[in-house]
């Protein structure tokens, strides 16, 4: 029971809360207004600015003196419809102040989201205001386990970010859960849709950024947790490659691969033939289009609340993800199979990863002799169990001497690293030794120190952790009262970032030397602490060899 606790509260993790922002009622112009040689002629609210566009006059507002932000929808879809890129500029509501409504998510009242979604906010630096300016533009991708999550998310205000780094920056929204990833049968195999969702976004933002004094060649993809992992697909996707020129990839659970085929259409029997959901009444692709939207959501929560039941490989915090279809993803990023050209990279992970799903599992300290249990249980008691376990890595007696972990605090602290390293940290560092072995350039750091983030305030265990989520914060600049320390890191961060967006190398002046990772040598730069990582250090004869990871276990 205490082990299967653990497994249940896991699959939970990482979702990133996402509320709607209140806004003022819409201002209504003519439809001339939106013509380009118009548009300068209209009047402008109190702090509104506008630039036109091939696609008509982009109207925006002032979020501060150095920065402005546009609100626009970048494509439309039908209900598992392919992605249809927009021909003209519109807004949500047509009003300046207004941010983007939420795609379809569980957890949330059906009045703050819309399957109209599919919105990007741009934050511009007033040094872009004399076009050209040729700045790069970093694009973010918000995480969420494919299921929830917003560009309105906490801590995702751009300006900062584009202030400091005198970038664009762009955050998009893409369709979630089983309106994203799982289409009927009858959708006439529309696969995939949020990755061709987030495609289609930056072929947008390369047909419209020039006008806004962003360089088309200069484009990053950066992005947390599934946002980072959605990354992954557009490194695996040929039709992504020619827009965007580096990528950096936060806290991706890259023990989860790309699902099968085989697993989608599990996927898809569950949420469309079972007679207890309203979908199964539909025998085609129009009566779907028609159930309501909250029926869905219902049917997506049944279908998560035991993924695992239906294919093993669905364990874990990410029950809803992409899958290798051969045709849009066409590599695994697993083994051998990578694409040949090869981007620079960032990886990151943070210290403490798993942190936030112990804590919440375990509110207060455990016994030692709970260790075992619990790995057996994640396990399912396989040798993946054992061979941890003789190990003696995650011995609980090896961590009372660590800094940072409290007296009778050991077990939690082991059960810590160990998910951390089996989730996150070893399975990227194999990643990083990957894409170098490939030829690619790839620096790989992890955060020592963090902000917490809105999901983990009620994590006791979280204080004065890195938890997963906690980098968001310290990258964009928007920390509640930030220390000293989390204001260097931020600097620090924003300033590798700004050198990264324009060379492809994060090596940024006056900043310490940040090593290429190598295909045997990650070279792991700590950011924002010291201290020694752990003895295993993500050895590669341990994990994702002595130990496979998931993806190896499921040949993914």
């Amino acid at each position: 029971m205490l082990a299967l606790c653990f497994v249940r509260l896991f699959a939970l993790i990482a979702l990133v809360s996402a509320s709607p922002v209140p806004s003022r009622p819409p201002r209504t112009l003519g439809l001339l207004c939106k013509w380009p040689l118009m548009g300068k002629l209209c009047p402008k609210a109190p702090g509104e600015v506008t630039i036109n566009t091939p696609l008509g006059v982009a109207r925006g507002t002032q979020t501060s003196p150095t920065t402005s932000r546009f609100v626009v929808r970048y494509a439309t879809a039908q209900r598992w419809g392919l992605p249809v890129q927009a021909s003209t500029w519109a807004m949500p509501g047509n009003d300046v102040n207004k941010l983007p409504p939420m795609c379809p998510q569980p957890n949330v009242d059906a009045s703050a989201y819309s399957e109209d979604c599919l919105h990007m906010v741009i934050y511009t630096p007033s040094s872009v205001s004399s076009i050209p300016s040729n700045v790069p533009v970093l694009v973010w991708i918000h995480g969420g386990s494919f299921v929830v999550g917003s560009a309105s998310g906490a801590g995702l205000d751009g300006s900062t970010l584009a202030k400091e780094t005198n970038s664009i920056v762009v955050v998009i929204q893409y369709r979630l859960g089983a309106l994203g990833f799982v289409p009927p049968s009858a959708a006439n195999s529309n696969t995939n849709l949020g990755v061709r969702d987030v495609i289609t976004a930056l072929k947008f933002i390369n047909t419209a950024i020039p006008q806004f004094g962003g360089n088309q060649n200069k484009i990053t993809v950066a992005g947390q947790s599934s946002g980072a992992q959605m990354i992954r697909a557009l490194l695996a996707s040929p039709d992504a490659a020619g827009l965007f020129s580096y990528a950096a990839l936060h806290s991706d659970t890259m023990d989860y691969g790309f699902y099968k085929p085989a697993t989608i259409t599990t996927f898809q029997s569950y949420l469309f033939k079972n007679a207890s959901t309203a979908l199964a009444a539909c025998s085609d692709i129009g009566c779907l289009r028609n159930v309501p939207t909250p029926e869905i959501m219902n049917a997506q929560n049944n279908l998560l609340d035991d993924p695992a039941s239906l294919d093993p490989a669905a364990a874990g915090g990410s029950p809803i993800r992409p899958f290798h279809d051969g045709q849009l993803l066409q590599y695994t990023l697993t083994g051998t199979s990578f694409p040949a050209a090869q981007k620079n990279l960032l990886v990151f992970t943070v210290k403490d990863e798993a942190a936030s799903t112990i804590g919440r599992a375990y509110q207060t300290s455990i016994p030692a002799a709970y260790v075992d249990p619990v790995i057996q249980g994640y396990y399912q008691g396989t040798p993946r169990a054992e061979k941890i376990v003789q190990s003696g890595n995650y011995d609980p007696a090896t961590y009372s001497s660590q800094a940072g972990v409290a007296p009778d605090d050991e077990a939690r602290a082991a059960l810590t690293q160990l998910f951390t390293d089996a989730l996150w940290r070893c399975p990227s560092w194999t990643f990083s030794r990957s894409w170098a072995s490939k030829g690619g350039k790839v620096f790989t750091g992890v955060f020592q120190l963090g902000a917490t983030y809105p999901s983990n305030q009620n994590v006791a265990y979280c204080a004065g952790k890195a938890c997963h989520e906690d980098d968001i914060y310290i990258l964009f600049g928007t920390t509640p009262s930030p220390t000293p320390a989390q204001t260097a890191l931020t600097q620090e961060i924003q300033a590798r970032y700004s050198a990264f967006m324009r060379t492809g190398n994060p090596n940024a002046a006056s900043r310490a030397s940040w090593a290429q990772s190598g295909s045997a040598d990650v070279a792991a730069l700590k950011l924002g602490g010291s201290g020694n990582q752990p003895a295993e250090a993500c050895d590669p004869s341990f994990w994702g060899s002595a130990v496979p990871y998931d993806y190896q276990i499921f040949g993914l």
